[in-house]
């Protein structure tokens, strides 16, 4: 079917139905390969249903396209319910992947049991692998491998010509030795000669491995290296970290208070910060308070809060000093989009910029009349300009249409779901109405580290958190955790405290129309909901000069119009698409004037467009002198007889 939600039903049932079909795991084969990634996701759940040892080889399959966290969820719980099936075959070699080395490592990792080296090892010797079998062989090997191992990793993996392996190698060396505590004999002559003959772009990883390794006579190598004039970005901040592990305070002190550009002091900083955090907590506290480093406010306090005392020593620090109220806001806004509550961090940071964090007392009588002023006196087009301001910062948690941050629930139809008190609460007090799945849990290791985020799964080796902001996975060892909290809602209270009490009511008064009948209904429409908007101090002539500008995410109205303010004064954003099918597209603007559209670097003469299979970006400079204030809305159709289909990206 050219409907991707019949075919995805099909597979459903198909493995519902696989004990009475003459060849289910062929059916499921050919779907595990879908171009569409919900039928994908059934393919990997059905193969699950079937007790056979091919079935984990047609489950990965799935790992040839690009994966998403709920593909990769489903196939980590495919290996275990299938391990009793595919374990014994793999071990005897009749299991192949199909000579697919990223479909097997993917497997054997997320099983993770050391009995896999043997037969791993049978398959290296073997001389049957293909290079990319090979690669993808020495890699898990890294990561799963004894110091025997890894040391045929060091001998395998360097060799002259593929610097992408050794890079892979070195990255799950460092893994290996921060969660499983292996590291190699002769490390640091393997270090010492990958650093002086190696590729230039194995530096950075070598550099955090000789702090990682804890080989302590090359913290004179790391150092020079962090202090050098023209240290490449990623070489530098490896260097810093690799003096972070070897606890090289006084190094990073001093380049943490220099006179260095703020993008190093930062990083610096945040190494310190590993090392000693009241000391990371001062440099912090002077570096924000010196004009122009705005721009290093979110990765400065990030750095305080994965580390234990972290977020209390900079609130100690911040309360010392001064800082400017729009750094403070900063701040706050940094907190929010973690998802983290911090109690001293965010009434330091309030005080500076000049707002109340003290929670309101709840009190039913004002939940009743502010229901009831939101419901008559609420303004719902003010209360989406309030969602999406400065104060709240509502959509960096939230997504509409499916748009916005992922650590809270969409809310594109909670005024259809929940009655306006409940909403009031939600907003007001969210610890008293935690939606299911968004409780979250607080872990710290027992070397200080503390990671926060909502509980995906958990057995006897590993506990699995999904990082709220980013939405990555976060593997802890069992073992490695000292103790662990649930702190409910990520969302804190007191983030309406800035608000007048009109743009609080026009706020309820907007959640309250959201997904009911009317202008606050989602559209049903391919409609671009989240940009990318260069960001430059002045208007940016030509596409060639946005290489190297940073590209920040801003999200569409629920009507699905980009407000012009937030095209910014570069005045370029973009988009991306994945083309599922290949076909010809038609992109709809609202009003094309003042606009310039380009696909990756290419202008387009026509609104028509070709599109292979595979993402595309799509990049428009936008003049507001010749638009009279309209905002940017644009949808993409099939064009007339095309059978193309694509998805319009909404996540990173």
């Amino acid at each position: 079917s050219p409907d991707h939600r019949v075919r995805a039903y099909a597979t459903r049932v198909v493995g519902s139905w696989n004990d009475r079909l003459p060849d289910a795991l062929g059916l499921l084969a050919d779907r595990a390969a879908d171009e569409h990634p919900r039928v994908r996701l059934e393919a990997v759940v059905s193969s699950s249903y079937v007790a056979d040892a091919r079935a984990v080889e047609v489950a990965s399959i799935v790992v040839d396209r690009p994966m998403d966290r709920f593909l990769n969820h489903a196939l980590i719980q495919a290996v275990h319910a299938l391990k009793p099936q595919w374990k014994p075959a793999f071990d005897s070699g009749r299991l192949t992947f199909g000579s697919k080395g990223d479909r097997f490592q993917f497997v054997l990792k997320a099983d993770g049991s050391k009995d896999a080296l043997t037969p791993l090892l049978g398959l290296l010797k073997s001389g049957k692998m293909t290079e990319a079998g090979r690669e993808g062989a020495l890699v898990l090997l890294a990561s799963i491998g004894g110091a025997d191992e890894l040391a045929l990793v060091m001998d395998e993996a360097f060799k002259p010509g593929n610097p992408a392996l050794g890079r892979r190698a070195l990255e799950e060396f460092a893994a290996s030795a921060r969660t499983r505590k292996v590291i190699p004999a002769n490390g640091g002559p393997f270090l010492r000669r990958l650093l002086q003959e190696g590729d230039p772009s194995l530096r950075p990883g070598a550099l955090l491995l000789a702090g990682v390794w804890g080989i302590r006579d090359m913290a004179p190598t790391l150092e020079a290296a962090a202090k050098a004039d023209g240290t490449p970005e990623d070489t530098r901040q490896a260097a810093l970290e690799g003096l972070a592990e070897l606890g090289s305070k006084e190094t990073l002190q001093a380049v943490s208070m220099g006179s260095f550009p703020a993008k190093v002091r930062r990083m610096a900083i945040a190494a310190l910060a590993r090392v000693d955090v009241a000391a990371a907590g001062s440099s912090a506290a002077a570096f924000l308070g010196e004009p122009g480093n705005d721009a290093e406010v979110d990765g400065v306090v990030d750095a305080f809060l994965s580390r234990q005392g972290g977020s209390q020593a900079l609130a100690e620090a911040l309360g010392a000093s001064k800082v400017s109220a729009d750094v403070a806001k900063l701040g706050l806004r940094t907190l929010s989009t973690a998802g983290r509550q911090d109690e001293a961090l965010r009434a330091a940071l309030s005080k500076a910029a000049g707002i109340s964090s003290a929670a309101v007392e709840y009190s039913a009588d004002f939940v009743k009349w502010l229901g009831q002023e939101a419901l008559t006196r609420g303004n719902p087009e003010n209360g989406e300009k309030v969602f999406r301001g400065v104060v709240t910062n509502c959509v960096s948690c939230h997504a509409i249409g499916g748009a916005g941050g992922k650590i809270g629930p969409d809310v594109s139809a909670v005024g259809t779901g929940l009655p306006i008190d409940m909403v009031i609460e939600s907003v007001l007090w969210p610890n008293r109405q935690v939606k299911e799945g968004f409780g979250s849990l607080a872990v710290i290791t027992k070397n200080d580290q503390i990671y926060q985020g909502f509980h995906a799964s958990e057995d006897k080796q590993t506990l699995i958190l999904r990082d709220p902001a980013r939405e990555d996975l976060i593997r802890i060892p069992v073992a490695d955790i000292k103790a662990r909290k649930d702190i409910g809602s990520v969302m804190p209270e007191g983030l309406t405290n800035g608000l007048t009490r009109a743009e609080l009511r026009d706020l309820i008064r907007f959640l309250a129309d959201l997904g009911k009948p009317g202008p606050f209904r989602v559209p049903d429409r391919p409609l671009v909901r989240r940009w990318l908007t260069a960001s430059a101090p002045a208007r940016v002539k030509a596409i060639g000069e946005t290489a190297g500008l940073p590209w920040l995410p801003k999200f569409s109205t629920v009507a699905g119009e980009l407000p012009l303010e937030d095209a910014g004064r570069a005045g370029w954003v973009r988009f991306e698409v994945e083309a599922i099918k290949p076909g010809r597209f038609h992109l709809v603007f609202n009003n094309a004037t003042g606009l310039r559209v380009f696909l990756g670097r290419e202008p387009l003469g026509s609104p028509e467009v070709e599109l292979p299979v595979g993402r595309h970006v799509f990049t428009i400079s936008v003049d507001p002198s010749e638009r009279e204030g309209a905002g940017l809305q644009c949808r993409i159709d099939p064009a007339p007889g095309s059978t193309g289909e694509l998805r319009i990206l909404t996540d990173r």
